[in-house]
């Protein structure tokens, strides 16, 4: 790390704590700060460039920095589950709810992710709890993440076991 980019972190951190509104992206933004990959692959994802994105983020999950690989490990998951790769980003994503979680801002949204992927992989049980524990643990989520947990409780308890509904989609599964 150079000296202007140590200034221009310890600048980024004070503007946060002086304005708690700035917080929000804290650590993704230093982090592109600091890694030019990190940047590139965040610019991917702007751009719909996925697999490339999933390409960059795959290299960037192995850093020795704790935060990058952790934030990575969000971005590359949340990639996996647009493409609807649950059972490659599910594994990213148990880290980010548990001993990762203080390391990036988005463990919430990581318990989110994980019930889509325990749900598109008809892990029902396991979805449900990670939506009611979504729900209840992350209480400043983004409203059309818990209408959209929510509305996949409703629709996972609405199924049950060999019902019409449950045949459909396990057909659609396989």
């Amino acid at each position: 790390i150079s000296a202007a980019q140590k200034q221009a972190v310890a600048r980024r951190v004070a503007d946060a704590v002086a304005h708690p509104e700035k917080r929000e992206g804290l650590i993704v933004g230093t982090l592109q700060m600091l890694y030019g990959d990190f940047s590139k692959a965040m610019d991917l994802l702007a751009n719909e460039k996925d697999k490339q994105a999933i390409a960059l983020l795959g290299e960037l999950v192995k850093s020795d920095d704790a935060y990058l690989a952790a934030n990575a490990r969000f971005f590359l998951a949340r990639a996996r589950v647009n493409a609807e790769q649950y059972e490659q980003a599910l594994p990213l994503l148990e880290p980010l709810v548990g001993e990762d979680r203080d390391k990036t801002q988005y463990a919430g949204q990581a318990m989110f992710l994980r019930g889509v992927c325990q749900a598109g992989l008809l892990q029902r049980k396991q979805a449900i709890e990670s939506f009611r524990e979504f729900i209840k643990a992350d209480v400043d989520a983004p409203e059309r993440l818990v209408v959209g947990a929510l509305h996949r409780l409703d629709e996972l308890q609405q199924l049950s076991d060999d019902s019409l509904g449950d045949v459909e989609e396990r057909m659609d599964y396989s």
